[in-house]
């Protein structure tokens, strides 16, 4: 079965910059979105991101950081929140664990890293149980218009591991406007087998 990933706001922001704009977004997105209350099970996460760093700039990774984006699929029309919920270590990487929201309740996370220029994508599943190897480069940091990636591995599902494959493509710069103010952006397009 094949899965394709829109991913329209991964943001291009110098380091230094106090807001991340959006990260990562599903195919049926039709945006970012504004601000959304607190689901009780979200109250640790904070609104402000923490300042980029560095690579970290253009996939902006840390405890606390999370995106809020207006959303229609699967007759469900809403919000739907992915935020950086904490620290796994995942092979020999410590990455960082992004977990999606729907009507605030985590339905998806993965784990990410970026390792030197290069942004991984080490696990995913409904609690980042399924390690990906090798991890599967998901994009070089800057990123270019046009950057493609190709990844064959194999899934380690709690059951036994399933070989696939992946592809990526980076498209961009696009302006994205948000709550916060307009953003640089590059779009990430994956598809998994």
């Amino acid at each position: 079965m094949n899965t394709l990933h829109r991913n329209p706001c991964i943001p291009c922001l110098k380091p230094g910059a106090a807001f991340a704009a959006a990260l990562i977004c599903a195919a049926s997105l039709t945006g970012c979105g504004g601000p959304e209350p607190d689901w009780p099970d979200m109250a640790y996460l904070t609104r402000d991101a923490a300042p980029l760093k560095s690579n970290a700039s253009f996939f902006p990774l840390a405890v606390g950081n999370r995106w809020v984006y207006r959303m229609q699929a699967l007759n469900h029309t809403g919000s739907l929140v992915i935020a950086i919920t904490g620290t796994k270590r995942v092979g020999n990487v410590v990455g960082f664990v992004m977990t999606s929201f729907l009507k605030g309740k985590p339905v998806q996370s993965e784990v990410y890293a970026v390792l030197g220029h290069q942004v991984m994508r080490l696990a995913t599943g409904s609690q980042a149980d399924v390690q990906i190897v090798p991890p599967a480069p998901m994009m070089r940091t800057p990123p270019n218009d046009g950057d493609t990636y190709d990844w064959h591995g194999r899934f380690l599902f709690p059951t036994g591991p399933v070989i696939g494959d992946l592809s990526a493509e980076v498209t961009g710069p696009e302006l994205v406007d948000t709550p916060a103010g307009s953003f640089r952006t590059y779009r990430l397009d994956t598809v998994t087998k």
